[in-house]
């Protein structure tokens, strides 16, 4: 009896746990599925939000509207609302620029929405309010918001960051502060420098290498008739400033181009005279003209074009290292040339296109048109295509490029 019972006992042991078993399982079925599925549109989601832009140059636009005119004939209380545009350099001619952002700005903000290229992003003046700045992504992100400071920029690749003050006295801004951050170390640097014999405004920093080494600083203001090109290299770990244009006699030049990657100046000299609509120092250049490329790395310079029948302004030198450059006919108004180290004279073979020439970006020039102003043209120089920019709005500006790595 006793095998018996005990035999028994095992069977119903076992039918029990196997129904329990069973039990188990559908019920943990039950549960699992629906949370599959859910998980699967959490993940679409966010993927769609979060943008990303890929790795490359972009040119930057932006156009701005009245979206609320206000109750005063006067513009003073319009809403208006400004959108933001990239386009991709390697899509030229295969697409337009398209809207990343779109920002309201308040009637109660005195002045316009102000965008200037800083570092990888935009520095936004007035943002939401007339003593703020933000910076802004090409994504359409607002990373951050600060107190306003017109006098600050980053290096190309984003790292470094340089904010600088001058004396309020024109006559006394031979000195200036400079800060120099490490955005990714946290490192600070900052000194006072002395600008000596500086009378004609505010040597203003122009530009800081990508491995924050060096800044440079250009004369920013003519506003007595003296030079107009004047350029000083600080070494900002040492404090060390170097006179650049000592490498020239600067008094006779009046225009000028400086590239940061080859550390070279293109700058023309030429006689001038006033015309009834000229302003200040910024007399109108008449033959003849020499146009001269200084190497400041070696101290080397190169004259390239003397020209004795007419005068050459505004000039570019090719962003990429390319051994050529740009001028601008000061005869007639904004016919572009472009012209080769080599050409020891520049004539109509060497025309490119007509505007007012606003940046040149690879193999790409950004202009508007003289007539209108309303009018953006791409030009290659290599090919000499044409791309009209357009965008839904009457107000649109070129900002500038911005590099992506």
């Amino acid at each position: 009896m006793k095998s018996f019972h005990t035999l028994l006992l095992l069977t119903v042991v076992v039918l029990i746990g196997g129904l329990s078993f069973f039990y188990w399982a559908s019920s943990v079925d039950q549960v699992v599925a629906p949370i599959e599925e859910v998980g699967e549109v959490d993940q679409v989601d966010k993927v769609d939000e979060v943008a990303e832009v890929d790795p490359g140059t972009y040119l930057v636009f932006e156009s701005s509207v009245v979206s609320d005119p206000g109750t005063e004939a006067r513009a003073n209380d319009n809403t208006e609302t400004y959108t933001y545009y990239r386009l991709w350099v390697d899509e030229i001619g295969t697409a337009q620029p398209q809207s990343f952002t779109e920002i309201v700005h308040p009637a109660s903000v005195a002045g316009g929405l102000t965008a200037e290229v800083y570092g990888q992003g935009l520095l936004l003046h007035r943002y939401q309010d007339e003593s703020q700045d933000a910076v802004l992504s090409l994504t359409g992100e607002i990373l951050s918001t600060s107190d306003q400071n017109w006098d600050r920029f980053r290096s190309k690749n984003g790292r470094y960051e340089v904010t600088h003050t001058f004396g309020s006295n024109i006559a006394d801004t031979d000195s200036a502060t400079m800060r120099v951050e490490d955005l990714e170390t946290g490192e600070v640097i900052e000194r006072t420098y002395s600008f000596a014999e500086v009378a004609l405004g505010w040597p203003g920093p122009h530009e800081i290498s990508d491995d924050g080494q060096y800044v440079y600083f250009v004369q920013t203001c003519g506003c007595d008739g003296g030079p107009l090109t004047a350029a000083w290299e600080v070494n900002t770990a040492t404090g060390e400033i170097i006179e650049l244009h000592e490498l020239f006699d600067s008094n006779g030049w009046r225009q000028n181009s400086f590239d940061l990657e080859t550390k070279r100046f293109l700058v023309i000299a030429s006689d001038s005279e006033q015309r009834e609509n000229d302003m200040g120092p910024y007399s109108h250049p008449i033959a003849p003209a020499l146009i001269r490329l200084i190497d400041t790395t070696s101290s080397v310079s190169t004259d390239l074009v003397l020209d004795d029948e007419q005068a050459w302004m505004s000039p570019w030198l090719d962003p990429e290292g390319e051994e050529r450059y740009i001028v601008s006919s000061a005869a007639e108004s904004y016919r572009q040339y472009l012209v080769k180290f080599t050409d020891d004279e520049i004539t109509e073979q060497n025309y490119l296109t007509t505007g007012y020439i606003m940046d040149w970006v690879g193999d790409w020039i950004v202009t508007r048109d003289l007539e209108t102003h309303k009018v953006i043209t791409l030009v290659n120089v290599e090919t000499s295509e044409q791309v009209v920019i357009e965008l839904p709005a009457d107000r649109f500006n070129y900002v500038g490029s911005v590099v992506i790595d």
